[in-house]
């Protein structure tokens, strides 16, 4: 994991844990989003939102955001386009 793809699963963990009410490092980020980390599909569609403003050069499209399973491969994608 690079160091840039670390950096951006750190923010993503801590928004995932401001929004569940939990620990930071209680949010493990290779179990699903959805199912594994209990957030609503309203949450999910919030933090895509959220990201896309931190990253303009980010658009998720259906496709895109079907290949995201976990926090891991979330912060590989934006690591990845955000290059």
């Amino acid at each position: 994991m690079t160091e840039t793809t670390t950096t951006i699963l750190s923010g993503l963990r801590r928004r995932v844990a401001a929004r569940i009410g939990v620990a930071e490092t209680a949010v493990d980020p290779d179990v699903a989003i959805i199912d594994g980390l209990g957030l609503a599909s309203i949450d999910v569609l919030e933090l895509l939102m959220e990201i896309e403003d931190d990253y303009p050069e980010v658009n998720f499209e259906n496709q895109t955001t079907s290949e995201v399973r976990s926090l891991n491969d979330l912060a590989n994608l934006l690591a990845a386009r955000h290059g």
